[in-house]
């Protein structure tokens, strides 16, 4: 065998190596195709029931939520209700009081306007008499 024959038989050699080795890969790709394909329909049967079951859930805990709002918006009405009372009662009970304040202060303004002229129209009063206030005023002895 010369040099060419040796070659070629190198060649058909290296050749088939070839062969086989597209042959390993393109069986493990099927494989792994095969496998992938497995897991894809696995993880779709898991996680089609798994997204049912939390769409339901979603919608029981928004319809849970729409219960506890209208709870609170109940509270809020009756927050309302009972502060609108708290100020009609207090304007009710102010109402009195301010009227008799106005009422104290005029009587207290006429007693000392009476006090005042009942002192200026004393005898012996001289026509500059000074009003004191009460507190002002000498103890008589």
């Amino acid at each position: 065998m010369n040099a060419t024959g040796v070659l070629l038989v190198v060649l058909l050699v290296a050749a088939t190596a070839a062969c086989v080795a597209i042959i390993w890969v393109s069986r493990e790709t099927v494989l792994t195709m095969r496998r992938l394909r497995a897991l894809s329909d696995d993880t779709r049967e898991t996680l089609v029931p798994l997204l049912e079951k939390a769409d339901v859930t979603v919608d029981a805990a928004n319809i849970e939520l729409l219960r506890l709002d209208a709870v609170l918006t109940r509270f809020e009405d009756a927050g309302a209700r009972v502060s609108a009372a708290s100020a009609t009662i207090s304007e009710v009970v102010q109402t009195p009081a301010e009227m008799v304040t106005g009422v104290a202060e005029r009587v207290r303004k006429a007693w000392k306007e009476r006090k005042a002229h009942s002192e200026a129209t004393k005898p012996g009063a001289t026509e500059y008499a000074v009003t004191l206030d009460p507190q002002d005023a000498p103890e008589d002895s």
